[in-house]
């Protein structure tokens, strides 16, 4: 048995947890955990589903997508009606206060959005366009990784580009989209940076190197990352109202405002909402295939089934029952997504590693697949 937990800020997949619960009062005890968490964490909402065994047994929305204060200052002073249109030459998203959120309400999925870039690329791999360990530089000739440093340039293969060892330290280059790069000049400022540490030699999560990834895309496709990512895996899929980048995120119909999240002590938070260039649309777009995607409850439940299938959905009808499932690519094209290749932490009860854009963890009771997703609010 397969059981299957999504927030709209993480996804989780795992084996074997409340197998002998019955549907409903599953259910029942996790909507009282969202309730704590939304109490405890004092967040302005979220939404979530929940699956087993390829049936959706729960699923609702939480709070209010904007909680705006009175004055209607939201995050380093900014006003709700301040600015018509942001750096990245959108409007910045603008709700309603009390405006409630459901299962089909789009928000930034952030990180979580590595994997469908790793699904777009072991589809390729599956179509035989490249292998995992194929070099970047015999793929891309002007690959250049890190100043004066032919060694990492030329031995650095694929899946390197998505497993975080890289020797780039934590968050390098993660703001260039802020300071007005685009995900071009990103590319080639990789040539640009120092290693922080030998090449393999440790873990450490960066988000630039997955523009590398976009590049293999666009060369074997002659598509951009973008238009893959919707015929390969929303299409199919049939996340309708998935998107990415800051004019999807900014033109959605129903779409939470982002806010910021401030601990201020003695067990309380704020959550002020962010308005106009805070948003930092413009670095939505720029870190694109590392976390750019938009999505809701609705439409990650199906993605994460068919992580847990193994490559294909389940679809059922209005009364649960199975008409016929939905195949977008073979198990053994998947599987590699699901190896753990970096060691990220581990104690005596439990190893977590990093695989194709999914934290894997073992511990003794049961196996772990996890991203979460933090975007710039």
């Amino acid at each position: 048995m397969k059981r299957l937990l999504l927030f709209t800020v993480g996804l989780c997949l795992c084996a074997g947890l409340f197998a002998q619960q019955n549907e409903s009062e599953l259910a029942n005890k996790i909507d009282e955990y969202a309730q704590q968490v939304m109490k405890t964490w004092q967040l302005p909402g979220f939404a979530m589903a929940v699956s087993v065994d390829n049936k959706v047994i729960f699923k609702k929305g939480y709070g209010v997508k904007e909680l705006r204060p009175a004055n209607g200052i939201g995050f380093q002073g900014v006003r709700f009606d301040e600015c018509k249109m942001t750096q990245a030459g959108v409007k910045p998203v603008v709700n309603n206060p009390g405006d409630k959120i459901n299962t089909t309400t789009v928000f930034q999925i952030a990180s979580i959005s590595k994997s469908f870039t790793a699904t777009v690329m072991a589809q390729l791999v599956n179509e035989g366009k490249f292998k995992w360990t194929d070099t970047v530089k015999n793929i891309l000739p002007d690959f250049q990784m890190f100043k004066n440093n032919d060694y990492v340039t030329n031995n650095m293969l694929v899946r390197d580009a998505m497993l975080h060892a890289t020797g780039l330290v934590s968050e390098a280059g993660t703001y260039f989209g802020n300071l007005g790069y685009d995900r071009d000049e990103t590319y080639t400022m990789l040539g640009l940076l120092e290693p922080g540490f030998s090449f393999r030699s440790a873990y450490d999560y960066n988000n630039i190197t997955f523009v590398i990834c976009s590049k293999i895309i666009e060369k074997f496709t002659g598509k951009s990352w973008e238009e893959n990512v919707r015929e390969r895996v929303f299409k199919p899929l049939g996340m309708n109202s998935s998107t990415m980048n800051a004019d999807g995120y900014a033109n959605s119909k129903d779409v939470a405002t982002p806010h910021d999240y401030q601990y201020i002590g003695n067990g309380k938070s704020i959550t002020p909402p962010l308005y106009g260039d805070e948003q930092a649309l413009n670095w939505l777009t720029v870190i694109g295939p590392a976390g750019s995607l938009c999505s809701t409850a609705e439409d990650l439940i199906k993605y994460a089934q068919f992580h847990c299938n193994n490559g294909y959905i389940v679809n059922r009808d209005e009364n649960g029952n199975i008409k016929d499932t939905t195949f977008v690519m073979p198990r053994k094209a998947m599987l590699p997504l699901h190896r753990g290749y970096t060691i990220t932490s581990q104690d005596s009860s439990m190893v977590r590693l990093y695989g194709m854009c999914w934290f894997i963890e073992q511990n003794h009771n049961y196996r772990l697949l996890f991203h979460t997703g933090t975007a710039w609010e």
